[in-house]
């Protein structure tokens, strides 16, 4: 008896619920031109805000995984930032630790996009970070080390997670003005590195390491940073496997954080896309900051929160 209750408290600390899910509250739409087949291509940003409990979620999935059904598949590619599924080397979660959520828009998504025989890229990489530190967002003021894989988690692995992204960027030839982008972006993610002071405490558990460096400021914007620090690495991903795609597809669907889609998309019209469609976007206020990662605290204690939007427009491009 003594092993098998052991047994069942190792399976439950393996599988982590991802901390944050989200919403769709933008859609953009950028043409460009397939010189291959010498006809107008699509990109499609669907910009995702991560909030943990609106009911937007379910009702979004829904509609989108129904309208991907009925995608042409040979035509279509799906490209997503999705923690609670593997990326395209494979990784998944970090040693014993691993994210398992299908609440969402995003989480899961890609594995049923996979199961619906579409062509599929998940190029989402932080899942280390994410396991170490996202369980954080809601026990802020706790003590990190009640955390299994924030206490159990080095920083070293944050690092290693980071500098291998950073040793991809740096690979993507992509034309002269976009390898420049590239290679000030790896610059601006070391420079935050050191000032993060990670090498300092690579040896450390990541519970150490925030409950010493966060300890005389304000956690929860530290957090954030931690958690936003390297974004610029996922945008120029983002560009990179958007013009891989459109070599041989027609249309191209980003699902992503609304963050990363806007730079991305600004990217891609410095390289001749033309936005062609955006939905407008309405925002209000939500004093609960732990529900909007990403976003800045404003003076009064609150969010700038985006609401979320009916999805309808993307069947004039889906078809």
């Amino acid at each position: 008896m003594k092993k098998i209750i052991s047994a069942l408290f190792f399976c439950f600390m393996m599988i982590i619920p991802t901390v944050l899910n989200g919403y769709i509250y933008e859609i953009k739409v950028l043409r460009g031109w397939d010189k291959k087949n010498k006809k107008p291509c699509f990109v499609i940003g669907c910009s995702d805000f991560h909030d943990k409990t609106h009911n937007a979620n379910t009702e979004q999935r829904t509609y989108l995984t129904h309208l991907f059904k009925s995608q042409d598949k040979a035509t279509t590619k799906i490209i997503l930032e999705d923690l609670s599924s593997p990326n395209n080397t494979g990784a998944y979660g970090h040693k014993q630790f691993w994210l398992n959520s299908n609440r969402g828009i995003l989480a899961s998504l890609t594995k049923d996009c996979k199961a619906m025989g579409l062509d599929a890229d998940n190029i989402e990489y932080r899942y280390c970070r994410v396991i170490a530190l996202g369980g954080l967002l809601r026990q802020i003021n706790q003590s990190p080390y009640q955390s299994a894989p924030t206490s159990t988690i080095k920083v070293s692995s944050l690092i290693d997670e980071v500098q291998g992204m950073m040793k991809q960027v740096s690979q993507y030839n992509d034309g002269k003005s976009l390898v420049a982008w590239y290679k000030e972006s790896c610059t601006q993610v070391r420079r935050s590195m050191q000032s993060l002071y990670m090498q300092s405490y690579a040896a450390s558990s990541c519970a150490a390491y925030f409950d010493k460096v966060a300890r005389y400021g304000n956690k929860l914007l530290f957090l954030k940073r931690l958690l936003t620090f390297d974004s610029a690495l996922f945008d120029c991903t983002l560009v990179h496997n958007i013009l891989r795609a459109v070599t041989n597809k027609s249309t191209v669907v980003a699902l992503a954080g609304g963050t990363h889609i806007d730079r991305a998309f600004e990217q891609l019209k410095l390289q001749g896309y033309t936005q062609v469609y955006a939905t407008p976007v309405s925002f209000k206020r939500d004093y609960d900051v732990a529900n909007s990662l990403g976003s800045p605290i404003m003076p009064g204690g609150y969010c700038v929160k985006p609401e979320p939007i009916k999805l309808d427009v993307l069947k004039n491009y889906l078809k």
